[in-house]
This record gives structure tokens, sequence and C-alpha cells, in this order.
């Protein structure tokens, strides 16, 4: 089917406000797939399901499980790792792989504590983090957009040197001059949880009423499924990724001075742990609430479904090693039955 789009020499245009369902059904992959109730039906609401039976059964079988100090301690532990998950989610959903905003985190968290432990105030912390997020923000935009180089690769790189710079930063040992306005902005509590995890619901707030309600939503969407097709109906395609790039470095700084304030230290080697689960839950959410798509309610309930089972199993005495064990065997079933369902997940 031919589509005429306007050049700014007369021709007739398609309107990115008229056509934006029809492109959304394009990007989500709407088309050529065969589909049946049952099936959809099943795996819209697998995760929420699955969170709520294994949640019941660990309640059932482990009374230390459903006592309000594990599931407080629980849901603190998840906040850092969600707000990751959004930040990835945004990105995910516009079509880039950001490897590099666990370690922008973690280099927040060492720049503020190594500044503080020489004496600087919490203004010039600020400024130096701000600024470190600005340039590796930049630099992933500039090389994956302008030059046109995988995002994959570059923020896999871009991740690797940032990593060595925290090393570098902390001398290679943990960091323990936390400035307290950071420690009382992770840990302040609030009807019994912690702001950090009020700010990983906010962060899910945001995240959805954006991707559901805003034209950048359905922009995000757009350039994640189809470019050109994005391109053709006036989406500044280019403009939103290399933008996503910075706002991502950005609000990764921002989740690293929560993270430092919640652990009360800058440690190089955290970098790691972070790696694996945020990703887990964005792939694992897609699966789920909106098929074919990245969002918000999806990757909580993933998130949470993921914490749960690695929770309860470590109750049970499992081993450490359990918790890569379950992500990874979680996220892998989790594709394989929403394929299985009769859909595909588009990530590009």
């Amino acid at each position: 089917m031919s589509r005429t789009v306007s050049t700014g020499h007369g021709q007739g245009s398609v309107q990115p406000q008229e056509s934006d369902s029809r492109l959304a059904s394009e990007a989500a992959g709407g088309t050529g797939w065969p589909r049946s109730p049952l099936g959809e039906t099943f795996g819209r609401y697998m995760v929420p399901l699955l969170f709520l039976v294994l949640t019941a059964y660990f309640a059932i079988t482990l009374p230390n499980f459903r006592t309000s100090v594990n599931l407080v301690s629980m849901a603190d532990a998840q906040s850092i790792i969600l707000m990751l998950a959004i930040v990835g989610c945004f990105q995910l959903r516009m079509g880039e792989f950001d490897l590099s905003i666990v370690s922008t985190m973690v280099l927040s968290g060492a720049l503020v504590a190594r500044l503080t432990q020489e004496g600087h105030g919490l203004t010039t912390c600020l400024l130096a983090v701000g600024l470190a997020a600005l340039v590796i923000g930049t630099l992933a935009g500039f090389l994956v957009v302008v030059l046109g180089v995988d995002a994959f690769v570059t923020t896999l790189g871009i991740n690797t040197l940032t990593s060595g710079l925290v090393y570098w930063v902390t001398g290679s040992t943990a960091v323990v001059t936390v400035p307290d306005p950071i420690v009382s902005l992770a840990r302040t509590e609030v009807l019994g949880l912690t702001s950090a995890t009020w700010s990983g619901w906010l962060f899910v707030v945001v995240a959805w009423y954006v991707f559901d309600f805003t034209p950048l939503g359905r922009h995000l969407l757009f350039v994640g499924g189809n470019r050109d097709v994005a391109r053709l109906a006036g989406v500044g395609v280019d403009r939103i990724r290399f933008l996503g790039f910075v706002g991502a470095a950005i609000v990764a700084a921002f989740i690293g001075l929560l993270l430092l304030g919640q652990l009360g230290a800058a440690d190089p080697s955290t970098t790691n742990q972070y790696l694996l689960p945020p990703f887990a839950a964005v792939f694992l959410g897609a699966a789920t609430i909106r098929l074919n798509q990245f969002n918000a309610l999806g990757t909580l309930f993933a998130l949470y479904l993921l914490a749960v089972g690695v929770t309860g199993l470590q109750l049970m005495g499992a081993p450490t090693w359990v918790s890569s064990a379950f992500n990874g065997i979680a996220l892998v079933v989790a594709v394989t039955l929403a394929r299985l369902a009769g859909r595909k997940l588009v990530t590009a």
C-alpha cells in the first residue's frame, strides 16, 4: 500500500495525529501473526497470575516470608532495580539497548563519595555528577545516532569504560563518606517504606502515563517499531533517540544518588550486581499486560515476580547462585510462552 508524505512542496501528507493508531499497530507487530482470544488473554495476564500464585504459595508455606519486615525489605531491595528497569524500558521502547545506565549510576555515587571525602560541598558533587552524566549520554547518542554504531556494542563499551573509571575514582575500595542529605534522600520513611521505594513506584506511574497517554509515548513506540515509517509520519526519530540516551544517563545518575544513600557507601563492585535484573524484568514485562510492547506495569509485575521467586527460594535454603539462575530461566520461559501464544516480541 502506498503512502503519500509531505515533503514541503505541496504534496499530500499523512499527519502523525491522523495515523497514530495505524502506526502503533504496525510498530507493535500487529500484522501477520495469528491471534486467539485464549492465547492472548493467557499471555497478557500470565506474569501477574504467576506473581499472585507464587506469593500465595510462599506466604502459606514460609512463615518468615509473610512478615511485614520481609515484605518491606523486599520492596526496598528492589527499588533501585525497578528504577533502572523503567529507564531501560524507555530505551528499549524506542529500539535501543543501553547497558551504560548501570555503570553511570555507580559512577554517580562514586563521584559524590570521593569528592565528599576530599572536602567538597554537595553542590560541587552534584555539578560533577550532572556533567559526567551529560558527557556519557552525549557520547552514546553521538556514536549510535550520528555515526550509526550498534547501540549494544557502543553501550557495552561505555559500560566497561565507565566501570573502570569507578575503580579509579574509588581507588578500588568502598568509599563510605556519604553526605547526610543523600542518605535522607534514600532512607526517609513514609508510611513504613523508604523514599527509594516510593521513588521506584513514582517512576512506574510516570512511565505508565507517558507511554499510554502522551504523544511522546506513541512516538517512542513508532521509533522502536519502524523508524522509516516514523520518519514518513513526521516523527523526529534521530532527535528522540539522541535525547533518549542523554536523558537516560541523567536519570541513571540520579538513581546513583539514591543507591549511594541506600547503601551508605560507594562500592565499585556493584555494577555487575545490577546489570542483569533490570533488563530481565523489562523483557519479561514485555510479555505481559501489553503484549509485544515494553511497558511500565508489565515491568513492575515482572520485577516483583522475580523478587518473590528469589526471596522464597532463598528462605527455603537455596544457594546464593539461585538468583541469577531464576532470573535467566524466568526470562526464557516468558518469551517462549509469549511466542507460543502466537505473538512476537518487538525490540527494534
